[in-house]
């Protein structure tokens, strides 16, 4: 439980998304629900009290029950504008916080989140980016999911596009249910032109169907932004990602600059376009109708697993064993070395090798420097199918390591 009654504040105005300052008087009692008001009402009168009786708690429960999350909310809000509180009144209000944040997140993710509250506690875009970075490295992603949903609405481009990395991770992290993946895709379109060239390249990377559509639209979008990308400051084009996805995805015309494209004739550049149809009428899938979700169309892996290591920067090694239609496989990965990009981006250096044994033997290896957290490492493609790595960083100095199998067909 949150016990700082400051931190309880802060907390209602970066997660609820509350703006409080500066009002004093309770609102009117007509904006609460008849079950919301009466929790109201009995959370301000065991405010009063000297000390917080089992009664009284129970009482809170009770009202509890009967209110949904949503209103819940807005109770906490009103009591926020209280005039000279009573002397409970933070323990009260601390008790309605951690009640919302376990309808939000349930029991166990509410024990790392108060690991948070300093940041929770300091709503600069700065420092929100940095608890959404932090949030990633949580063992229940489901903070995480919440916050960079919030923020992929946020005011600030940075936060939008920290935002687009982010859901990027979580859907290659397996977290998704379709609001990741639906709030990437609708950054797409996103006013900034930084933004949709980061929402381009990470669903791209996460192989997400519907980014094809938008590429093939979006080629001639000429914009630029100048940002900050993984460390590093880039200058990005939403038409240039898109040509290179296109480019990497099906490997028609990979060494094909930006610049070159733009400079082609209306056929040149209709045959190129027919190519790509061409390419996904083949080996990908028709775009929906609208009303489906990501969810129902998004390529999904046969299989996945994980396992979580310690990464005091050098990680060392780790091996994965898993068994897959008469076949036993075992991938292997040493040289092993996570190191930070900036102060909120990593990225992994290792060798891998797999060998798979049974039905279907094969073997390979590879080494990977500079991947990012986050991104998708695809093993070669041979007769077993493709496995796919990715690296998430953790808190306390740990490193989760993902393995996603999907059969040919899925790439």
């Amino acid at each position: 439980m949150i016990k700082s009654s400051h931190a309880v504040f802060a907390f209602l105005v970066a997660v609820l998304g509350v703006s409080l300052l500066g009002e004093t008087a309770p609102a009117a009692d007509g904006d609460l629900t008849r079950n919301a008001k009466k929790l109201y009402d009995t959370a301000l009168r065991s405010a009063k009290a000297r000390a917080i009786k089992d009664q009284q708690k129970r009482l809170l429960v009770k009202a509890w029950k009967k209110v949904e999350t949503t209103d819940l909310g807005r109770v906490i809000a009103r009591l926020r504008k209280v005039e000279k509180p009573p002397r409970s009144f933070p323990v009260v209000l601390a008790l309605l916080v951690g009640e919302h944040l376990q309808r939000l997140f349930g029991d166990e993710p509410i024990r790392e989140i108060e690991g948070l509250v300093d940041l929770l506690a300091d709503d600069k875009p700065e420092v929100r980016e940095t608890l959404l970075v932090e949030s990633m490295g949580l063992a229940d992603l489901r903070f995480a999911r919440h916050l960079a949903g919030k923020e992929a609405r946020a005011k600030e481009p940075a936060l939008r596009r920290r935002a687009a990395l982010c859901l990027g991770d979580l859907v290659n992290y397996g977290a998704d249910d379709g609001n990741e993946s639906g709030s990437l895709v609708a950054l797409l379109d996103d006013p900034d032109a930084g933004v949709r060239a980061v929402a381009a390249r990470r669903a791209f990377e996460a192989r997400l169907d519907a980014v094809f559509d938008w590429a093939l639209l979006n080629l001639g979008d000429r914009d630029k932004a100048t940002i900050q990308l993984r460390g590093e400051e880039v200058t990005v084009i939403p038409g240039e990602e898109a040509l290179r996805g296109l480019a990497t995805l099906t490997r028609i015309q990979d060494d094909l600059l930006y610049r070159q494209y733009l400079k082609m004739t209306m056929q040149q550049k209709s045959t190129a376009l027919e190519l790509y149809r061409a390419w996904w009428r083949k080996h990908g899938e028709t775009f929906p109708p609208p009303g489906f979700r990501e969810a129902d169309f998004r390529r999904r892996p046969s299989r996945k697993k994980t396992i979580v290591i310690e990464a005091d920067g050098e990680a060392g090694a780790f091996q994965f064993w898993s068994s897959l239609d008469r076949t036993k496989i075992r991938i292997v990965a040493d040289e092993l070395e996570l190191r930070a990009r900036s102060m909120l981006d990593f990225e992994v250096n290792f060798h891998v090798r797999y060998m798979a044994q049974g039905m279907r033997s094969d073997d390979g290896e590879g080494y990977r420097r500079n991947l990012a957290v986050g991104e998708r490492y695809i093993l070669a493609r041979k007769a077993i199918g493709c496995y796919v790595l990715v690296f998430q960083r953790m808190t306390g100095d740990r490193l989760a390591v993902h393995l996603r199998f999907h059969d040919l067909k899925s790439l």
